[in-house]
Parts: structure tokens; sequence; C-alpha cells
């Protein structure tokens, strides 16, 4: 569950997925892992492009990525196939190459919440990388083991996208396995606008969860309490409130 107040709501997390295959690149093959994907983190939030498709090219994968982060600017990045034992399989070998930072416990959390499933999941090669303010993941090629994976890191990627976003937690309370968690955040969400002025949101946000044995019970709430345009003014003429 989910709401936001405030006439000015703070804009959702920008995503980008991008399948790699060499079957789904010549149109041999439809790409079913990409929409599924894209579709799981349109529901989680995020405002989701078209689809990218790639063959299993190490230097295509990498000029996508860094488009992506570098000019497109976008918080999160998502690879699906590519990370197996295949010859062709390069797109960790890319991601590792382009990112700047890497985060390896978010594949670690994937295969072994994948290994809850199939012991072939120990055979995932995914990384997962810092460029810039971009996060990239790889995910396995399989529409069910691509969704399964990002499922099972969605919540904590989300808080390390606001860090790198430029939020900052203030405090947090746990009680059993009650928490709550209050964020306020600051934000510059058009970081290419050429002109002098600084746009952002304070947020407050509140998240509590519950869990017992297979159920799990969430809670999210986000509110914006203030929203603010600053240009600096030459004239030094009272800026209208």
């Amino acid at each position: 569950m989910s709401c936001s107040v405030g006439a000015n709501s703070v804009r959702p997390l920008t995503a980008k997925v991008i399948t790699v295959s060499d079957r789904s690149f010549r149109g041999e093959r439809a790409d079913l892992s990409g929409p599924a994907v894209k579709n799981l983190l349109e529901r989680a939030g995020y405002a989701v492009g078209a689809v990218e498709v790639l063959p299993d090219e190490q230097p295509r994968i990498e000029s996508a990525l860094i488009h992506a982060a570098d000019e497109e600017k976008l918080a999160l990045i998502v690879t699906t196939g590519g990370t197996g034992f295949a010859s062709r399989d390069v797109t960790p070998e890319a991601t590792i190459k382009v990112c700047e930072k890497l985060a390896p416990g978010i594949p670690e959390a994937m295969r072994a919440a994948s290994m809850q499933i199939t012991p072939k999941a120990c055979l995932s090669r995914a990384a997962a990388g810092i460029r810039g303010t971009s996060l990239i993941i790889n995910l396995p090629g399989s529409p069910k083991g691509a969704c399964e994976n990002l499922q099972a890191v969605l919540e904590p990627i989300e808080h390390g996208i606001y860090i790198l976003q430029g939020g900052k937690e203030y405090w947090r309370i746990e009680h059993g396995d009650w928490r709550m968690t209050c964020q306020i955040s600051v934000f510059a969400p058009n970081r290419k606008h050429p002109e002098p002025v600084v746009r952002g949101v304070f947020l407050i946000g509140f998240n509590f969860k519950r869990k017992r044995s297979t159920t799990v019970l969430i809670f999210h709430s986000q509110f914006s309490i203030l929203n603010f345009i600053f240009t600096p003014n030459k004239s030094k003429t009272p800026v209208s409130r």
C-alpha cells in the first residue's frame, strides 16, 4: 500500500531494462524477460522506459550501460540475460568494466534467495555496481528467474538508490519484527537543466514491515512536505513566495 500527499508529488525513481540476448536481438525469439522485469519495476513505483534489446557483445553492453548512467541519468539500470557459463555470456564482465564501485551484496542476496528455489542458482555470475548516481544490476535471462531475483532485493536497493540520489536517513525505530523509518531526502531531479536552478523536495516516509512465516505485511507511506525551486537572483530583488 502506498500513498502520496501534495500537489507537487515526488517524481518516481527512473529505471531502464536492458535485455541481452543474441536470439532476441535477431528476432528469433520473443523477449519475455525484459517486459516482465519492466512490469515488476512499474508495480514497485519506478518510471520505466522502453526495454532495450542487445546482442551478447561486451562493447555494445558497455556502451548502453554508460549511456543510461551518464546521459540518461537513470537511478536504476537492470539487465537480464548473459549471466551464465556460455562462451558469449559477458554481461557481468561489461557491468564490472563500467562500474566505479561494485555492490557484491546484491547478487549474493539474489543467489541466496534463488538457492531456496533451485540449486542451479549458484551458477549465476550476476554482478551489481554503481556508476555515478546509477545502480546497475544483472538478472538471469529467464522471466521467472529474473523476477524472482529482483523481487528478493527490491526493498533494500530502494534505500541504496535514495542514498545515491542524495537522500539521507535520519532515524529508525525497530521493535521485534516491526520497523519504522523516518527519511528526509533532498533531490535534484532535473540534473541536466542548463540554467542555475536548484530544484528539490523534502519528503518524509514511514515504512512498517512485519513478517510471520510466509506472510509479509508491508505498509509504505510517503508524504511530500516541502517542494522548492531556488534561482540565484542577480538583481537582489526579493523573491516572491
